[in-house]
């Protein structure tokens, strides 16, 4: 059992290494097999071996550390190049050195790029016959080395800047899926949770016996079946469906529809409907908006009204813009006692949602109380052609 979380605990380190790692370990067991066969095939085993195996581990350690391991083995290669080669061979050296030169400038580390330029080529300058000859292999060396590490910084550059647009995408995304769950959620109030409050209406209607209970019945399967469509009119968001708007959505059937309600309970309703010709219907969007405020603003009414009073209903439709208007009285007593417990009408935590919805497409809602009245105003801007 042991053994198996050491092997797992294995497996997990492993998989966290760097690629850096991974290239200079490869790098190191090569030049150490290459120096190794050097040896064994020229002098025979000599502790220049040591030397080999020495600099292949600081290769192994730059992998893991680039700036002290990097660091050792820029000094071992100044090292095995004053050393006389029974001791010390320096071709695995002088190749790792240039694979960290590399390594530094793609992680931007000039300074350090700079000085070990400097021992490196420090270390062999008396290999070289003249002055000019030792000038040309710095510069080549600082080219080559420069811009391979330039190319590969600009490689892993991009890559983090594509884990980072990835990174973005993804918040975006789940940005998206919140306002989604936002918009279905204020659907579904705006919908399912009027038309259960006309069925509750219905139902104590029917429960104060001032109807019979077959009118009351077909009412409540009335709103039950209008409350199935706008249902399915909300899942239709998550499905693609006919472009059509329902009949439920019409606002003059909504207005007519709310009208009666009211007073069914025994409001005084007057409903006014302007320009309700072919020309001047609402689309789909003002549609639904302005049956939303009048279905919302008719369960106020039916809700905190402190008496049975008044209500106006206006619908106008025109190429100037669409509007609705649903007021009604004041109770006497809530202009004159102030903290009073008597009840007053309010926007309702409906209408509230729906000012988001109303104001994004260029709309304005207005709900509270002018003179003796509480009034709900939606004005939708004009329709584009």
């Amino acid at each position: 059992m042991a053994m198996q979380v050491a092997v797992r605990a294995m497996r997990s380190f492993l998989t966290t290494l760097p690629g850096r790692f991974w290239v200079f370990t490869v790098v190191a067991a090569v030049l150490l097999g290459v120096d190794i066969v050097s040896v064994f095939s020229g002098t025979g085993p000599t502790g220049a071996i040591w030397s080999s195996i020495v600099v292949a581990a600081l290769g192994v350690l730059a992998g893991l550390s680039p700036g002290v391991g990097g660091g050792l083995v820029i000094a071992a290669c100044a090292l095995v190049h004053i050393l006389p080669e029974q001791i010390a061979l320096s071709g695995a050296a002088l190749v790792l050195a240039y694979f960290v030169l590399v390594m530094w400038v793609a992680k931007g580390w000039y300074l350090r790029f700079i000085a070990g330029v400097a021992v490196e080529q420090g270390a062999l300058w008396g290999e070289y016959p003249s002055t000019s000859a030792f000038i040309e292999s710095t510069a080549v060396v600082v080219l080559l080395c420069s811009a391979a590490g330039y190319l590969i910084g600009e490689y892993q550059c991009r890559e983090e800047k594509l884990a980072q647009r990835v990174h973005v995408l993804e918040v975006e995304s789940q940005l998206a899926e919140s306002r989604i769950r936002a918009a279905l959620g204020a659907d579904l109030h705006d919908t399912v949770a009027t038309d259960l409050t006309h069925i509750i209406l219905r139902c104590q209607i029917a429960g104060s016996g001032q109807q019979e209970a077959a009118a009351v019945l077909a009412g409540i399967e009335q709103d039950v079946r209008a409350a199935l469509q706008r249902v399915r009119s909300v899942v239709a968001v998550l499905r693609p469906t006919v472009d059509e708007t329902p009949a439920s959505w019409k606002v003059q059937e909504v207005a007519h529809e709310c009208a009666d309600m009211l007073r069914t309970r025994g409001f005084d309703v007057d409903a006014e409907i302007e320009g309700a010709d072919g020309e001047c219907q609402p689309d789909t969007v003002h549609g639904e908006l302005l049956g939303l405020v009048l279905r919302e603003a008719a369960v106020n009414v039916l809700k905190y009204a402190a008496h049975k009073g008044e209500v106006s209903i206006t619908v106008s439709l025109g190429k100037e813009g669409d509007g609705v208007t649903v007021s009604s009285a004041l109770p006497d007593a809530c202009d004159r006692v102030e903290g009073s417990h008597v009840p007053v009408l309010r926007g309702g935590q409906g209408l509230d949602i729906m000012r988001d919805r109303i104001q994004s497409g260029g709309g304005e809602l207005h709900v509270g109380p002018v003179g003796s009245r509480w009034v709900v105003t939606c004005i939708l801007p004009p329709r584009k052609e």
